[in-house]
């Protein structure tokens, strides 16, 4: 086995021995799904093999009585979404390219699932797992059915991992049946304040889909808008699922809830409807920035996170930033849920200079103001620019930091799995206090 491998295995007991041998020679080895999330990750380690999962696509097994499904880690959303079809069944996750994104991949990235919205996080919908450990044990945790009760919860660990403490192979998922109705309500407003205020009164009850965006990105995903939306500032989508009878009511609520704060809503149907859910299940590519699935390199997509009682402030920290930086005709921004994460996407990614200017503007803002920067995805021209501005600093202060390398330690004490992937658990970053106030990170 050497760095330039590319291992395709067909099996986990395949991944087992491959990273047993992988170890035996202290080789770095990463393991890879889809592909789909990679534009924003470090280059992959110089030494490193790359293991290739897709070809463990397996459905293992799946109880439509018991609402429970079990798959192969290489097994893609799309694939997946074609199973649960023919018992009108859904997983609560979209990806913006579910023909490539694998399972196992959404997992370790802890994808943000956009049905977070309704409360579903991605990992309360993970029952069980099946790893390959770096010395190439295969264990299990969790199960197959949902109400399962014995041992730690060691399957929602992987989670968000990023491939650092095992490779996934298997894993059993909740699934939910597919609501029959959709009911879309878009509102006008003149500032973010007054479209997060209705965002506010529009998350109970608990929408399927709830998002604010500037005017220019509500034109690009919508297209030309109805008299009544067509000048907004900031345009506010939420849809409800459910029973017809149950979505009307709860757009007749938003409506009314609309008027008594002053903006100007009106339920979507035919096309814009259809615009309103594709922006909902793939935003970036809707907005016009390309992803992974295209030839060509990744959009620039920053995010600013923080908490949703501040997202006002966060909205005027971005802003404030794209305007010093000569990046606001460039950039459509759309919040997402209660406006806890702001984002900035660039169809077209800004000069060298310009990117350094924004990075720098971010960086200047106190830490005391909650906001956080992440970096989602980027073109390769602006790595260097990335290296040089130390973009680390930019990124949240990750607590509990100690204990988190303690847990990879005991996992891979070697650090031979995706190094690189998780830069502070690889001593890039000293541990740092969050609430430091003497820190003036965005």
């Amino acid at each position: 086995m050497s760095p330039a491998n590319r291992l395709a295995p067909q099996s986990a007991e395949e991944v087992a021995a491959l990273l047993r041998d992988a170890a035996a020679q202290q080789l770095p080895i990463v393991a890879r799904g889809g592909g789909t999330h990679c534009a924003a990750q470090p280059a992959v380690h110089a030494r490193a093999a790359t293991l290739e999962l897709r070809g463990l696509s397996k459905v293992l097994a799946y109880d439509p009585g018991d609402l429970t499904i079990a798959v192969e880690a290489g097994c893609t959303l799309a694939e997946l979404e074609h199973v649960l079809a023919e018992n009108e069944h859904e997983l609560a996750l979209d990806a913006e390219d579910p023909e490539r994104a694998t399972i196992g991949g959404l997992l370790a990235a802890d994808f943000p699932t956009r049905a977070g919205a309704v409360g579903r996080a991605l990992r309360d919908q993970v029952l069980g797992t099946r790893v390959a450990q770096v010395d190439g044990t295969l264990t299990r945790s969790g199960g197959r059915v949902v109400k399962n009760v014995t041992g730690y919860d060691l399957e929602k660990l992987f989670v968000g991992s990023r491939g650092t403490l095992a490779v996934l192979v298997e894993v059993a998922l909740r699934v939910h049946p597919r609501p029959p109705a959709r009911a879309i309500v878009a509102a006008a407003c003149a500032s973010f304040e007054e479209a997060h205020a209705l965002v506010l009164r529009w998350r109970d009850p608990q929408p399927a889909q709830l998002d604010a965006l500037d005017g220019e990105a509500a034109r690009r995903a919508l297209g030309d808008l109805p008299a009544p939306l067509a000048d907004a500032r900031w345009l506010v989508l939420a849809s409800w699922r459910g029973t017809e009878r149950v979505v009307a009511a709860h757009a007749e609520r938003a409506l009314s809830a609309a008027s008594a704060l002053g903006g100007r809503a009106q339920r979507l149907e035919g096309e814009l409807a259809h615009r309103a859910h594709a922006f909902d299940r793939a935003p970036r590519r809707a907005l016009g920035v390309a992803d992974a699935r295209d030839a060509g390199e990744p959009g620039l997509v920053l995010a600013l996170a923080g908490r949703p009682s501040q997202a006002p402030k966060v909205e005027q920290i971005l802003a404030h930033a794209l305007e010093r930086s000569g990046c606001t005709t460039s950039a459509r921004r759309y919040a997402d849920g209660a406006g806890a994460r702001l984002r900035a996407c660039f169809a077209t990614a800004p000069s060298r200079e310009r990117f350094a200017a924004l990075l720098d503007a971010l960086a200047s803002v106190p830490l005391t103001t909650a906001a956080r920067v992440h970096l989602e995805s980027a073109p390769s021209a602006l790595h260097e620019e990335l290296r040089a501005k130390h973009f680390l600093a930019l990124r949240p202060p990750c607590g509990g930091l100690a204990a988190m390398r303690r847990v990879r330690a005991a996992f891979d004490p070697h650090g031979l799995l995706s190094p690189g992937a998780w830069p502070e658990l690889d001593g890039a970053e000293p541990e740092r206090e969050a609430s430091s106030p003497s820190e003036t990170r965005a």
